[in-house]
C-alpha cells in the first residue's frame, strides 16, 4: 500500500509531472541478468509502455497520463542528472546521487564557485564560512582594505552565494537528505569541520 522509506513521494510535491511507480523484477540470477543487460541496452529507446497500460495506470490512480515508459534506475539517473544540468544544478547530482542510490556513501562538492558540501554518515554538511573565510575561499584576488566599490560588489557576490546556499538546501531537502550546516572560521579548517 505504499513505497518503503526514501522512495515514498512527500506530500508536499503531488500533482507534479514526472511520476514513477518502481517496481523490482525479480528471478533467477543467470535470467536476472540477461534481462537486466537488456534493459540497460534497450528499455530507453523502446521503453514505451502500451497504450492499455497507460489507460490502467490512469484509471488506477486517478490521473491525467501522457506518455507511460519503462525506465531502469540508471536510465531514471541519467534523465534526472540531465534535469538538474538543464536548472545549472549539474554540480550537485554526484552528492545528490550517492545521497539517493547509495547513503551509506560519502561524496563532496568542492567545486568553486559553488559552496563546499559534504555528503557523509547521511547528511549533507554544508560549510557555513565566517565572512573571512569566505573571502579567503571564494574572492581571494581582493588583498588588504577594499575600495568602497569592491566592497559593495564583495557583498553582492556574498549575498548570491548565499542565496545558492538556500537553494541547494531546499533541492537536497526535497529529496529527503538531511542538511546540517557546519561553522567554519577558516577556509583551510573546512574539509575537516566536515568530515
Amino acid at each position: 500500500e505504499r513505497l518503503p522509506g526514501a522512495l515514498a513521494p512527500s506530500p508536499d510535491y503531488a500533482g507534479g509531472p514526472l511520476r514513477l511507480m518502481p517496481f523490482v523484477l525479480g528471478g533467477p540470477a543467470d535470467v536476472v541478468s540477461v534481462v537486466g543487460d537488456a534493459f540497460e541496452r534497450d528499455l530507453i529507446e523502446r521503453g514505451m509502455a502500451g497504450a492499455d497500460t497507460a489507460l490502467a495506470a490512469q484509471e488506477a490512480f486517478g490521473l491525467q497520463v501522457e506518455h507511460a515508459r519503462y525506465l531502469t534506475v540508471h536510465d531514471l539517473a541519467a534523465m534526472t542528472a540531465m534535469q538538474y544540468e538543464h536548472a545549472g544544478l549539474a554540480a550537485l547530482w554526484p552528492l545528490l546521487e550517492t545521497a539517493l542510490l547509495q547513503p551509506e556513501g560519502e561524496a563532496w562538492l568542492d567545486q568553486l564557485p559553488e559552496p563546499l558540501i559534504h555528503y557523509t554518515e547521511g547528511e549533507a554538511r554544508i560549510a557555513l564560512f565566517s565572512p573571512n573565510a569566505w573571502q579567503q575561499r571564494y574572492a581571494a584576488e581582493v588583498q588588504g582594505e577594499a575600495d568602497d566599490a569592491t566592497r559593495g560588489r564583495l557583498q553582492r557576490r556574498h549575498q548570491l552565494f548565499e542565496a545558492r546556499q538556500r537553494q541547494i538546501a531546499a533541492v537536497l531537502g526535497a529529496h529527503g537528505v538531511p542538511v546540517n550546516f557546519v561553522h567554519c572560521e577558516r577556509d583551510a579548517d573546512c574539509r575537516n569541520a566536515l568530515s
